[in-house]
């Protein structure tokens, strides 16, 4: 591996954002060659200490490499290069170094982390160099220059334009600047640069804390500092349960650690409580010999038995994050075995008087979520939290409804509400047997109706259509109508048609009616495109989309039908009324076609067969109603110039805020790629003569006159312009 510290890779890789943002912004302070002030540089003036002697000897005591003889050094270290990647990739980050031996080397990061990397040979000055994450190299760096750099009063990345993307990420850095400062202030005074130090400090104190003015509390620098490390400290603690190489033991320490080094810090009762219940499991893992599947002792044991021994397992159930950020599912991920959690599931209903037992288990797991990785917002799962969607997953039904996307069971409070919740389903299920449970479930109309009725369809198909009838009437939620729908319609008989032929004309929910078109558009019936023109007519919805007001329900799913139904008028009636709508909904319209010929190319592309897929290929050379009439809407779009705040994947690249007359090109290119060209990618004046290249294409088919071109200038013209403001399309 590259880089070792004492908890594994799961804190290698717990807070790249935070190395990588405070290196950033130091280093390319650097880069702007500030000159040292001479009263900074002035050691022999007196130093005043106030506070600061004394914040620096607490520091002392936490157990820190000291930095006295240690070289600040910036390390350029491999990452995992994604699929489809080019440019080299690499990662830097701001330490002291700490030690050299050999082909290894150990560095105090400015997070106050002990990394350790494997030497890579230097590539020559000025050249790029790819690492996948086997290795790293050092330079050196003058610690007065980056102090002397964090002083200068104008480092606001507005204010210096020689600041690039990289560096204004660090101005963003979850590592509050107080504390990059009051770092760089303790690296100062031991390596004897005081008055360096004594700045540093008095400008640390200076940045005023969080929040409101009036609720932010007025303490000394060395408390808010303690806070800091001590989140930090926590921080690293959660995310080292994710990794099954840190035993329980050096979890342990590190939460005593934590409690005996900031005993005042606002994470001292979970720490406590964590270490509580890792002292107890030490123990208990001690006194319990593990029987796993496939062991000779397995078999030997009863049902009873084995639910037993996977739910004492759970404690090391070791569940990836399935998104980045969000919480975290012991359902997903990516697994090369069967985990605690699955073989529990399998034993479907005979395994849930166990687990409901185990829902208050307030033991942690090895499974750890977090809202966003790149601030502490990091849950480690209890055992009673994987037991919870165990039962889940074998009632298919939910018992906690997730408030928010940091909500989890234990820490919301809702144990026992949950608790209950599934007790009395079970009680529910054992009286009144799977067929009944699953009837009266659907019926309610409520979030767990579409789970629950597609099971009863699945192993009671002639139970379903009564209930599901019942459940879509009785719905409030519009989601949970259109899923009833869905099903409804998958159906065979003429009553289930019925049913949804009176969706479409009747139902309370946009996206009800919206649904009820689809399954009726796939079944070949005539109504639906119809009746989802006429909804996107209707002068009230329309109203209330061009102002943006009042609720429009899923009227951009009106949209996209629309323009993927395949029929002329629909297409008509889009672009009848486009300059009426707002920019999200134009962009709605027009990215519909981009998706739409994107999914095409890609099933052309992997030999998919899908024919709905590969229409808009086929239609390109027919000369049809359709193909004129998705012409004439794309060349109204390629006239608008407004930004898209959203984002589309084109082409394996992504644009970020595109132009839609930019997407309307790009529909244009991929529509008929014979008559029209166009690179969504180009610098703007590219993209702006393209368009009307695109325009007058058409315009010339149509016997009207064509538009004038630009003068084309040369590529060197063409650079120059780019480089003096033009910003680049993302």
């Amino acid at each position: 591996m590259a880089a070792e510290n004492c908890y594994g890779s799961a804190l290698r890789t717990a807070r790249p954002a935070a190395h990588c943002f405070v290196m950033a912004g130091l280093v390319l302070a650097i880069c702007l060659n500030t000159p040292a002030r001479q009263s900074l540089a002035d050691d022999s003036k007196e130093v005043t200490y106030g506070d600061q002697q004394q914040t620096f000897r607490w520091f002392g005591t936490l157990g820190y490499p000291d930095v006295a003889k240690a070289k600040l050094v910036m390390v350029t270290k491999g990452q995992r290069v994604p699929n489809g990647a080019t440019a080299p990739h690499t990662s830097c980050e701001l330490g002291f170094l700490l030690s050299e031996e050999g082909n290894r080397f150990t560095v105090l990061s400015l997070t106050l982390q002990t990394m350790q990397y494997t030497k890579a040979p230097e590539p020559p000055k000025g050249e790029h160099h790819q690492l996948a994450g086997d290795g790293a190299w050092f330079e050196p760096i003058d610690l007065v220059k980056v102090a002397t750099a964090m002083l200068n009063e104008s480092r606001s990345a507005d204010q210096l334009p020689e600041i690039n993307q990289v560096a204004r990420l660090f101005f963003r850095s979850p590592i509050p600047e107080s504390l990059r400062l009051f770092i760089l202030a303790w690296a100062c005074s031991r390596q004897g640069q005081e008055q360096l130090a004594k700045s540093l400090f008095e400008r640390a104190k200076q940045i005023p804390e969080h929040g409101p003015a009036e609720r932010r509390p007025k303490r000394q620098l060395g408390d808010r500092i303690s806070e800091e490390l001590a989140k930090i400290e926590m921080w690293e603690a959660m995310i080292a349960f994710s990794d099954p190489n840190v035993s329980r033991q050096a979890l342990l320490d590190h939460l005593i650690a934590i409690r005996k080094r900031f005993p005042e810090c606002p994470y001292i009762d979970r720490a406590r409580e964590t270490a509580n219940l890792l002292t107890l499991m030490i123990v208990e893992d001690r006194n319990h010999t593990t029987v796993k599947p496939g062991d000779p002792a397995w078999e030997k044991l009863e049902a009873k038995e084995q639910i037993a021994e996977l739910i004492f397992q759970l404690r090391d159930q070791n569940s990836d994050q399935m998104f980045t950020d969000g919480p975290i599912s012991i359902s997903f991920g990516s697994r090369k075995h069967q985990t605690p959690a699955d073989l529990l599931a399998a034993f479907g209903p005979q395994a849930v008087p166990q687990l409901l037992d185990a829902l208050s288990d307030p033991r942690p797991s090895r499974s750890v979520g977090a809202v966003r990785t790149y601030f502490f917002s990091h849950h480690v799962l209890t055992v009673g939290e994987c037991a919870c969607e165990i039962l889940e997953r074998i009632a298919n039904r939910s018992f906690y409804m997730r408030k928010s996307t940091s909500g989890y069971m234990s820490s919301d409070g809702q144990t026992q509400a949950v608790e209950a919740a599934a007790r009395q389903w079970y009680a529910d299920f054992v009286a009144k047997g799977e067929k009944q449970t699953l009837v009266d479930a659907t019926v309610a109309g409520d979030r767990n109706s579409p789970p629950q009725a597609t099971v009863l369809v699945k192993k009671y198909p002639d139970a379903a259509l009564p209930a599901l009838i019942a459940g879509a009437r009785a719905a409030k939620e519009r989601h949970v109508r259109a899923g009833l729908v869905h099903l409804i319609g998958e159906l065979p008989g003429e009553e289930p048609q019925a049913f949804v032929l009176a969706e479409l004309k009747a139902s309370p929910f946009v996206s009800g009616r919206l649904h009820a078109a689809e399954i009726l558009h796939r079944q070949g019936r005539p109504e639906a495109v119809p009746a989802m023109i006429e909804r996107w007519k209707h002068p009230d919805l329309m109203i209330a989309v061009a102002f943006d007001s009042g609720p429009s329900d899923d009227l951009p799913g009106v949209a996209s039908f629309l323009a993927g139904c395949g029929r002329p008028e629909a297409i008509q009636a889009l672009a009848e009324s486009y300059w009426r709508q707002n920019a999200n909904m134009r962009a709605t319209i027009v990215t519909a076609f981009c998706y739409r010929y994107a999914a095409a190319h890609d099933a052309e592309g992997a030999g998919n067969s899908d024919d709905e897929l590969k229409q808009p290929a086929a239609r390109a050379s027919d000369g049809s109603a359709l193909l004129a009439a998705t012409v004439e809407l794309l060349m109204i779009a390629i006239d608008d110039t407004e930004a898209w705040q959203g984002a589309i994947w084109l082409t394996q690249q992504a644009l970020s805020k595109p132009r839609i007359c930019d997407l309307a090109g790009y529909a244009l290119g991929c529509l008929d790629p014979e008559r029209f060209s166009f690179n969504p990618y180009a610098s703007l004046p590219e993209r702006d003569r393209a368009r009307l290249v695109l325009k007058n294409v058409w315009l010339k088919e149509q016997g009207k006159p064509e538009l004038p071109l630009p003068k084309t200038d040369s590529a060197e013209d063409d650079a120059r312009k780019y480089r003096e403001g033009l910003e680049p399309f993302r």
